[in-house]
């Protein structure tokens, strides 16, 4: 009963190290074209982020959280479902909490981190590696 528990907590401890390292490059990403590059376009700057964000998480979570040996035919074609799909939220998220509401881009951001990484950690639990779960 235990093991189980165990290897699922040692699974959300790697994958929310992996997932804080993400975060962290997807604002660092950001606030380097928002602020340091100047952009006036938060949905792009997400996009860009975002994308930087996701290959580093899938090399990261296939490699060790999910210790996936191999078979990327079978994880990164999921992987990318699920990404393409987080990526449209993000999107959708920035787009309506700043050309919509008139928010902050950072407020953007705050919603895209509150909403995406804990649906990333589901799916891929759930379906995107599943059958690699260590």
């Amino acid at each position: 009963m235990f093991a189980p528990r165990r290897r699922l907590l040692s699974l959300a401890a790697r994958f929310g190290l992996v997932g804080a390292a993400a975060t962290a490059l997807h604002a660092a990403l950001f606030a380097l074209l928002i602020e340091g590059l100047g952009w006036n376009a938060p949905v792009g700057a997400t996009a860009v982020a975002f994308l930087a964000a996701t290959a580093f998480s899938y090399l990261a979570n296939h490699g060790w959280s999910f210790r996936a040996e191999g078979a990327h035919g079978r994880y990164l074609p999921r992987f990318l479902l699920v990404a393409g799909g987080l990526f449209l939220s993000s999107l959708g998220i920035m787009h309506g909490t700043t050309a919509l509401l008139g928010l902050s881009p950072w407020i953007g951001l705050a919603a895209v981190l509150a909403v995406i990484p804990p649906a990333s950690f589901l799916l891929s639990c759930a379906w995107t590696f599943r059958a690699a779960e260590a």
